[in-house]
């Protein structure tokens, strides 16, 4: 039979336990919750960057089927380094993945801020992507996106199908520009926004406003 001196020490090796438990149960709790804080942080970091990285590319489709890219001022937001055969995706571009698909060349002289342009801007929408990239900008071997430089120059356009057409001014309105990648499951570093102007729903007010003028001038 235990004495009351052993039944105590017991009951006290027992709650030291019960203690050491609960201090290692809320430590793994700390711990935890340390991380969750961690990767909120770094995904708040990573929005905040996003949404005040400059506009880099404006994009008109005012004209029917037609699509012009402008360069802007607007400064790169990382360093990327890569060649225009891959060149930059416009991410999130359409709406919804595309049937067909687009491979096309325009003109113009769009091209990074740092190559000369060849005057054969490429652009290519792989089947089934949302994306739509811009490529085949310059003949340098090549391109090179630096924090806080102007990273595209010139314009250049092209013109694509009714279908294609249709599918673009039912996309997105604004988006990242990821370098270097032509596809959606490629691994890109944001270097910017792109940006449509004037926004799709505009162009229907834009055409009232013609019909409007031109029964005006008729009265």
């Amino acid at each position: 039979m235990l004495s009351s001196d052993s039944v105590s020490g017991c009951i006290d090796l027992l709650l030291i336990q019960n203690r050491r438990s609960q201090k290692s149960k809320r430590k793994k709790e700390r711990t935890q919750m340390n991380k969750f804080a961690t990767i909120a942080g770094l995904a708040i970091a990573a929005t905040a960057m996003t949404a005040s990285a400059d506009v880099l590319l404006n994009v008109d489709l005012s004209v029917v089927d037609q699509v012009t890219f402008t360069a802007t001022a607007g400064l790169s937001s990382a360093d990327a380094s890569g060649t225009d055969n891959i060149g930059v995706l416009l991410e999130d571009f359409f709406s919804a993945p595309t049937a067909a698909g687009i491979f096309i060349s325009g003109t113009g002289d769009l091209a990074a801020a740092g190559n000369s342009s060849d005057a054969t801007p490429g652009l290519f929408n792989g089947s089934g992507n949302t994306g739509l990239n811009f490529w085949s900008w310059t003949v340098d071997t090549s391109t090179d996106f630096v924090t806080g430089a102007v990273a595209f120059t010139g314009s250049a356009t092209w013109d694509v199908s009714a279908a294609q057409y249709a599918d673009m001014l039912a996309g997105n309105t604004s988006g990242n520009i990821g370098a270097f990648a032509d596809t959606d499951d490629d691994i890109s570093v944001v270097i910017g926004q792109w940006n449509v102007v004037p926004a799709p729903g505009a162009f229907a007010l834009l055409g009232l406003g013609g019909i409007a003028a031109c029964r005006r001038n008729r009265a």
